[in-house]
């Protein structure tokens, strides 16, 4: 479960419909969510963590471009990922949060509000100081958000020639 590519059983998919558990809109760190979801086979509060159910292929890779410090629009990327980066710590901490008092059905539908909710309710986890301005950035941005349309959330057919 690394860098968005999932291969699940249609079992535990169809488990996740029935239930009605679903990701928050705007989760940055979803492949964490579902891996967590596959390790407590969907039942945090009852059953523990066990990496076995999930099986990794070894040869499976993905690479990230090498960036120069001499293109602007490199650093610009590496500086937006450092925000997603502090973003995806507050989300972890605010899904903790939840699932642990009250399963995976208790996520919200917007991570946005999510990690509202956490940063109203909880102390923001202790930052280096490298990455503080990253970690106040990626809270303001999500202090700012508002939730999308909701006629850009309805599912779209897509057709091909």
């Amino acid at each position: 479960m690394h860098g968005q590519l999932h291969g699940v059983r249609r079992d535990f998919v169809d488990r996740l419909v029935a239930r009605g558990i679903r990701l928050p809109i705007g989760l940055y760190y979803g492949d964490g969510l579902v891996g967590s979801m596959a390790m407590h086979d969907l039942d945090p509060l009852h059953i523990p963590w066990n990496t076995h159910r999930i099986a990794g292929v070894a040869g499976a890779s993905y690479e990230i471009p090498t960036l120069s410090l001499f293109r602007p629009r490199d650093l610009r990327r590496q500086f937006n990922r450092k925000i997603r980066q502090m973003r995806g710590r507050l989300e972890n901490l605010a899904i903790r949060s939840i699932v642990y008092q009250r399963g995976f059905e208790g996520l919200p539908q917007y991570s946005d509000d999510m990690i509202r909710t956490f940063l109203a309710s909880y102390k923001p986890p202790r930052i280096a100081l490298p990455d503080r301005l990253f970690m106040s950035l990626a809270k303001r941005q999500v202090m700012a958000s508002v939730p999308p349309d909701a006629v850009r959330l309805l599912p779209e057919r897509l057709v091909t020639p």
